[in-house]
């Protein structure tokens, strides 16, 4: 199919996941052009349900929340990875939901993209900053990552002894499973059609991407044993 890319115009920075005051217009997820979309949990509002008293809640902008957490501490170390309490949006209870707009990874978001990069993308990637605060159960149905709203597309998770990485079909295995705060990475290449993760820069492996299930959001589903923790995420193209 031929294509054609406007010229380089921007960095195209979405800025928030949800419209912060009503009479200031914002960069939602779902609804403005971008290469970098971003998430961070800096207070309950967004994970509130909207109504007269929170305008702001991700709910009211194409995402889906449960009743989900908020905790803010104040008690780690100045710039120190060794005693880090980030503020986080916790999945709490069983079938606790955080899940984006379902935008990410077919062509037409490919496409789109390419307007502001000048190129076509191949690559599309998520970091996210965060832990299994409970990783004991050998649980596919907890997990961080991306999903297309009915099952996993590409999502670690972990199975009671190790970290795990899941198309929805085949999984690779990584780490021994902690409780710690991590800096995870997930990289869908299009060419070698492969998805890579990393913890902490640190490779752990590949699996096959699979087809038909794209276009994915970016998802925290909690189980029935296994909790999740998510201080930021950024999702991007390049």
């Amino acid at each position: 199919m031929a294509t054609e890319l406007s010229p380089l115009r921007g960095h195209g920075l979405v800025r928030v996941a949800h419209q912060l005051r009503i009479d200031v217009p914002s960069h939602l997820w779902q609804s403005m052009p971008g290469t970098d979309f971003w998430i961070v949990a800096g207070s309950a509002d967004a994970i509130t349900a909207s109504g007269a008293t929170n305008l702001s809640g991700l709910d009211s902008f194409g995402w889906t929340t449960t009743t989900l957490g908020f905790t803010n501490s104040v008690t780690a170390d100045f710039m120190s990875s060794a005693d880090d309490t980030p503020p986080i949006i916790q999945g709490a209870d069983t079938t606790d939901v955080l899940r984006s707009p379902i935008i990410f990874g077919n062509y037409s978001h490919q496409l789109l993209v390419g307007q502001k990069l000048g190129y076509l993308p191949t690559r599309l990637i998520v970091d996210f900053y965060g832990a299994f605060t409970v990783a004991s159960a050998n649980e596919a149905g907890t997990y961080m990552g991306f999903h297309n709203g009915a099952a996993i597309v590409a999502a670690i998770y972990s199975d009671g002894t190790n970290f795990i990485l899941s198309n929805g079909s085949v999984t690779d295995v990584g780490a021994l499973i902690d409780n710690l705060y991590h800096q995870w990475r997930v990289i869908v290449h299009s060419v070698p059609g492969t998805i890579e993760w990393k913890i902490d820069g640190v490779s752990q492996g590949t699996v096959a991407i699979l087809p038909d299930v794209w276009p994915a959001a970016l998802g925290c589903v909690a189980g029935t044993t296994n909790r999740w923790a998510l201080s930021w995420a950024h999702v991007w193209y390049e």
